[in-house]
């Protein structure tokens, strides 16, 4: 039956049609399923650690601090989780633009933590304290990595797979157990592959999700799909965030 609907143009289109429509609500409740606006959701990650009782005062530049990643256990055992080396980098990119700015003096990245569970309320003042004892520093930028995924349906033999990622960070005061300041990055990629499992010049490829389906750039893969999706679309948030948080310290 799929096959004979492919013959017709005009039924050709109107699955075009199905398929922009499905993924375009499924792209809107994934993006407003969580909160509104970019809001930093890292206060869920931490427990005991508040913001401050008065409003900050004006950071210092350069902020000197520590940085580290985590992920929840919940996270890690999906397909497209990035590995332990690929955390550790990005970290370390994550450090390199922020240092770009000059404003930001990376003590020590420490190494990945895995938060229990989906990762709420999983990370302490204490945890956060003994994750840099090293570097010797007051406050530490923690940044806690996320993701959520779609499949819309496409005709056979495609098939589609959306990866949402975001990052939230937190710079935490670790004398006081304060939170100094919020930022978020988000990106989102979309892998596509056959069932049928037959590789050409076109599949699996990654591309991004927002309309370059039909026009590229495409990625195409040769490894796993799903891994290189993840690095994809994790490389992606690790920039945005980057990119917002830079913003808002050359304002400052």
């Amino acid at each position: 039956m799929v096959r004979a609907a492919l013959k017709n143009p005009y039924a050709v289109i109107a699955i075009s049609l199905i398929v922009v429509l499905l993924e375009t609500g499924l792209a809107a409740m994934l993006s407003l399923g969580g909160c509104a606006g970019d809001s930093s959701r890292i206060g869920d990650y931490l427990s005991g650690i508040t913001l401050p009782p008065t409003q900050p005062k004006e950071l210092a530049t350069p902020i000197q601090a520590g940085l580290v990643l985590a992920m929840p256990e919940t996270e890690l055992v999906k397909p497209t989780a990035p590995s332990q080396t690929l955390r550790e980098r990005l970290a370390d990119r994550i450090k390199k633009g922020l240092q770009d700015t000059q404003r930001v003096d990376i003590k020590q990245v420490a190494p990945p933590l895995t938060l229990r569970g989906d990762g709420l309320a999983a990370l302490n003042l204490s945890q956060l304290r003994q994750s840099v004892k090293d570097a010797q520093v007051q406050q530490l930028f923690v940044v806690v990595a996320t993701s959520q995924s779609a499949q819309p349906v496409l005709p056979y033999p495609l098939f589609e797979v959306q990866l949402f990622v975001r990052m939230d960070l937190a710079l935490v005061d670790l004398a006081t157990g304060h939170i100094l300041l919020t930022e978020v990055g988000r990106e989102d990629y979309d892998m596509e592959d056959r069932y049928d499992g037959v590789k050409d010049i076109l599949y699996p490829r990654i591309f991004y999700r927002t309309r370059t389906r039909w026009a590229g750039p495409f990625k195409l893969v040769k490894g796993d799909p799903y891994v290189a999706l993840g690095e994809e679309t994790f490389s992606g948030a690790a920039d945005q965030l980057v990119m917002r948080l830079r913003e808002r310290l050359t304002q400052s």
